[in-house]
């Protein structure tokens, strides 16, 4: 199946947690890499996210 990855630079002011991690992550930038896979219909193309990576 078709894919495609992209990635975006965020930048937090505060520390954090994310759901799942036993530790609090510090503040700064991070890069976050997606990871959709195609839904492929009749008439149109649809991105399904399938993974978000920090």
């Amino acid at each position: 199946m078709p894919s495609r990855k992209t990635s975006s630079d965020v930048t937090f002011f505060h520390p954090f947690v994310v759901p799942g991690c036993s530790d609090e992550l510090p503040e700064g930038d991070y890069e976050v890499l997606a990871h959709n896979e195609v839904m492929l219909s009749y008439s149109i193309a649809a991105y399904r996210r399938t993974a978000s990576l920090y």
